[in-house]
């Protein structure tokens, strides 16, 4: 099930600060995409943009009483009217996405795309609105189920994380993109086997995961 919440606030710790001037609760929105049944909506991915109509975007999937799954990002210019856009219709089907940022007016998406041959590669999909979506090269293809989770963005571009899963083992695994269209494979050796990424993150010293 999926809910969208609205306030004014600053984050503090654990703890939500109101602004000084006065104080913002939160309210929940009743959004009809996101209402309990079927398909089942789950969201995993939310995005505040740089400026512009589109001032938020939330990334998720949606699965069909059947068992699809569709790769899905919705767009929203006040957080209580959401636009859907399902990425099957970039031709990538069975897609899942997992995270969505802004970066230099650009929207990316990452998750993993269904292959021919019946596996999944991470997958990363851009826009200049937040509405019109287009699929770019795998993040990773090859041998096993490769998967991106995350993607933090910052004055250095875009880092990506997920995992290869061969033979049952799951290895982390780091993309690193200029601009959300080309990535390449980072980290190397510094990811073992058994060690699970939890988070990203991108500065103007650098970028580094934990």
């Amino acid at each position: 099930m999926a809910v969208a919440a609205l306030a004014s606030a600053g984050c503090t710790g654990n703890r939500i600060e109101p602004p000084a001037s006065a104080a913002a609760p939160w309210s929940r929105v009743a959004v009809p995409g996101f209402a309990p049944g079927a398909p089942v909506v789950s969201l995993s991915g939310l995005a505040a943009s740089e400026g512009g109509a589109t001032a938020w975007l939330a990334a998720g999937t949606v699965t069909e009483p059947s068992g699809a799954r569709t790769a899905t990002v919705w767009s929203s210019p006040n957080g209580r009217q959401w636009l859907r856009a399902g990425l099957e219709s970039t031709g990538m089907a069975g897609a899942t996405a997992a995270a969505v940022v802004w970066h230099k007016g650009m929207a990316v998406a990452v998750g993993a795309t269904l292959t021919a041959e019946g596996d999944r590669d991470a997958a990363a999909w851009t826009s200049p609105d937040g509405i019109s979506w287009s699929p770019r090269r795998p993040l990773a293809a090859g041998p096993g189920r490769q998967e991106a989770t995350a993607v933090a963005t910052g004055p250095l571009g875009l880092l990506a994380s997920g995992y290869d899963l061969v033979d049952g083992r799951r290895v982390s695994a780091l993309w690193r993109s200029p601009d959300g269209a080309l990535w390449e494979r980072v980290g190397g050796r510094a990811l073992t086997e058994g060690h699970h990424v939890a988070a990203v993150a991108v500065g103007a010293a650098g970028m580094a995961c934990f």
